[in-house]
């Protein structure tokens, strides 16, 4: 018997696929989706949807992909915007659109931009700002920080010069202004 959660998920799933095949059907593409389901443990938990590459020619990819990601960042969001349209936010999964290995090598780019200004922070103890990031950008690289004990993250400024700031996280202190670290 199937738990209502996964009931849940297997329709957001359909919903999801079923979705970008549609879209992209309207746009003349002729190509199928396929779906990966990654859990929290993963770093890019979500739905992951897949969009098979092998019709497309490089032209059709680029066009899809866009400048620094720009129009699948766009495809994502609208993704994500219409799909959790009345559905309660505690069943809203994220949905990660994925053409041609860009979300995963996209992702191991951040990781290694992550890693590198954290490690500035803690050598110099200054923050640093993290320029030219998408909003998913930035919430990938709030969560690959948000266990870090000794930083904190921090988007500020308005589109489209919204920018992320990594910085030493400050102790916070109790009512006796004792620090609590």
């Amino acid at each position: 018997m199937l738990t209502l959660n996964k009931m849940i998920m297997d329709q957001n799933i359909q919903r999801g696929k079923a979705w970008l095949e549609k879209l992209l059907s309207l746009m003349g593409i002729s190509t199928q989706v396929k779906v990966e389901e990654k859990d929290a443990t993963e770093m890019s938990a979500g739905i992951w949807l897949i969009i098979d590459e092998t019709p497309l020619s490089a032209e059709q990819i680029q066009t899809f992909l866009g400048e620094n990601g720009r129009n699948i960042d766009a495809l994502q969001y609208l993704a994500n915007t219409l799909l959790h349209l009345g559905i309660e936010s505690e069943n809203q999964p994220t949905y990660i659109i994925e053409l041609a290995g860009y979300r995963s090598r996209r992702q191991i780019e951040l990781l290694a931009l992550t890693q590198e200004f954290s490690s500035k922070v803690k050598a110099s103890g200054f923050p640093v700002e993290v320029p030219s990031l998408s909003a998913a950008e930035r919430r990938q690289i709030h969560a690959f920080l948000q266990k870090d004990p000794d930083l904190e993250t921090e988007s500020q400024g308005q589109e489209p010069d919204r920018r992320l700031v990594i910085r030493l996280r400050v102790p916070q202190a109790n009512f006796l202004g004792v620090a609590k670290d």
